[in-house]
């Protein structure tokens, strides 16, 4: 009897702690924390992804999110055989769905030459992204307007 209740004391015991085990995984999938940085990382270009891409060559808008924590902004304009381009680096940190950006260079490309400036102060934007319900389609920047009251937008974009 002593070996029958130790046995079923084991196998209890053993039942509990694979239920504790199960209970425990990790599914936050959530909007926030590392769901929101995993579906950060990647291209996104200003716009909607059904737009006719040969209309908006002249001009692109977008950023580009690594695994490192590191960023680029870009802006891209062509007209009549001329192009410009700035392109401003820096690093991101995520924290839920609030994304700090601080840039520290920016480059400017015109007529075929290349001005490339560290900043000597580097300056910082704050955003709360708004993701839609499902997909990769239509990712707004939130930022709160310097000097007024209310929020501004940036944004739709895509992920590439």
């Amino acid at each position: 009897m002593k070996n029958y209740f130790k046995l079923m004391s084991l196998l209890l015991g053993m039942v509990l702690c694979s239920a504790a085990f199960v209970a425990c995984g990790d599914d936050d999938d959530d909007a926030g924390g590392q769901y929101a940085g995993n579906r950060l990382i990647g291209e996104w270009v200003w716009g909607e992804p059904n737009q006719n891409q040969q209309e908006m060559q002249h001009h692109q808008r977008g950023y580009i999110f690594n695994a490192d924590g590191t960023c680029t902004r870009y802006m891209r304009e062509a007209w009549e055989g001329e192009s410009f381009e700035r392109l401003e680096y820096g690093t991101f940190v995520l924290n839920d769905l609030k994304l700090k950006i601080t840039w520290t260079k920016e480059v400017y490309k015109e007529h075929g030459e290349i001005d490339e400036e560290p900043l000597e102060e580097p300056y910082v934007d704050e955003y709360e992204i708004v993701y839609p319900e499902t997909g990769n389609t239509g990712m707004f920047l939130k930022y709160k307007i310097e000097g007024r009251e209310g929020y501004g937008e940036e944004g739709p974009f895509y992920k590439k």
